[in-house]
């Protein structure tokens, strides 16, 4: 079974918040904008897809998590053009995996990072597939 991509919606733990581990993807810097759609992935199954407008606000909800390992991707979709080009589209896949902890925060960022966000300590690294 492939634990990155898998049918399914994510379904959040019914428990405290104080048991359940916490993502945020960072929407700061405006590296968001530069895609169409961004899917984020826990344990295979589909926690968050969200349609990107390149002129609006961004937000998106945080994501709780069981604490332990976690194998996670980021999908984006995005318009590349080249020279005297339409322009043609372009998904990407980046995969990683997470031990993350009760009561923790991690934000997802845009330097292929997840960084605990009390800390700031890389957790993990994006790798590109």
């Amino acid at each position: 079974m492939n634990k990155f991509i898998s049918e399914g919606a994510y379904e959040v733990p019914q428990l405290p918040k104080s048991e359940l581990a916490t993502l945020q993807i960072d929407t700061e810097g405006g590296w968001l904008q530069r895609y169409k759609l961004i899917a984020f992935r826990i344990d295979g199954k589909l926690a968050m897809r969200k349609q990107i407008d390149a002129h609006g606000e961004i937000a998106i909800d945080e994501i709780l998590v069981l604490p332990g390992k976690r194998d996670m991707s980021v999908t984006t979709i995005h318009r590349h053009f080249f020279d005297n080009d339409t322009g043609s589209t372009i998904q990407l896949v980046s995969k990683f995996s997470a031990d993350v902890k009760a009561g923790g925060t991690y934000l997802l960022k845009d330097d292929n990072k997840l960084v605990d966000a009390n800390t700031g300590e890389v957790i993990s690294h994006w790798k590109l597939f």
